[in-house]
């Protein structure tokens, strides 16, 4: 597995965008109602998988979390979320999510992934090991990229020549690589000028029934699935962001772990 966040330049660009509090979207829309999904943190053991810049670390132990663990395959991803993180409840991993993890079995309250499992190939094996590594009910909670946006780029690309965002988006049941153009001033405009380039991140796209079928078949229920829409309050202060009103950008998802 490869990603963009093992290049040092790209792993700053994120950082900077993410800051303390994550990117916008992340921030305003999928965060809060993925806190809402896990519940009370207190005394509980949480692993962050794909943990980007670490900034959720903070916020789980302000939560009142007793244990975090923050995953990335990235090493300038973990060295800067080292450098978020005084706490001695938050240790660090760096590793391919795609193979076995570093982790005792039935030993975590959750599993979080937030935008992470849209990115590779083999959701498999990560999904089977947040089921060997969560408790006896612990929760798998996670946030993707939601298939219908990748059909809504597909579409643009297809009717008006071009997509800017994810240029090579296929049909629905396209099931491959593709990438999403990602840039400072797309994000967050007083940023513009910082960076003169766009970059590319890893984008799997594939149909709603693979990600389904695998947390069924790995050993977990589904208790709720959301698909956030973008607060007023986002739109009046992110206007870029109305062209995106009209169809789902994000999927969370909440499995408890059979018994």
């Amino acid at each position: 597995m490869k990603s963009a966040y093992q290049n040092k330049e790209f792993a700053t660009f994120w950082n900077d965008i993410s800051g303390s509090n994550g990117q916008t979207y992340k921030q305003y829309v999928v965060d809060p109602e993925m806190f809402k999904l896990m519940g009370s943190l207190k005394g509980k053991s949480i692993l962050d998988l794909g943990c980007g810049n670490g900034y959720l670390g903070p916020i789980f132990i302000r939560k009142g979390a007793n244990q975090v663990t923050l995953m990335d395959i990235s090493k300038s991803n973990i060295d800067i979320a080292k450098s978020r993180n005084a706490s001695q409840k938050v240790k660090f991993i760096c590793q391919d999510a795609t193979k076995k993890w570093q982790l005792k079995s039935n030993s975590l309250d959750f599993v979080f992934s937030d935008m992470m499992l849209n990115e590779v190939k083999n959701i498999k094996n990560p999904i089977r090991e947040a089921a060997r590594v969560l408790k006896k009910n612990g929760k798998f909670v996670f946030a993707i990229t939601h298939p219908a946006w990748d059909l809504f780029e597909y579409s643009k690309k297809k009717f008006t020549g071009s997509s800017l965002i994810i240029p090579d988006a296929g049909p629905y049941f396209f099931r491959g690589y593709n990438y999403f153009v990602m840039s400072t001033e797309s994000l967050k405009p007083k940023q513009g000028m910082e960076y003169q380039k766009n970059y590319l991140v890893e984008h799997y796209q594939r149909p709603l029934q693979d990600y389904f079928n695998a947390i069924v078949e790995t050993g977990f229920n589904i208790e709720k699935v959301i698909e956030p829409q973008l607060p007023t309050t986002v739109l009046k202060a992110y206007p870029r962001y109305k062209e995106m009103s009209d169809h789902p950008i994000g999927l969370i998802v909440s499995a408890r772990k059979r018994s």
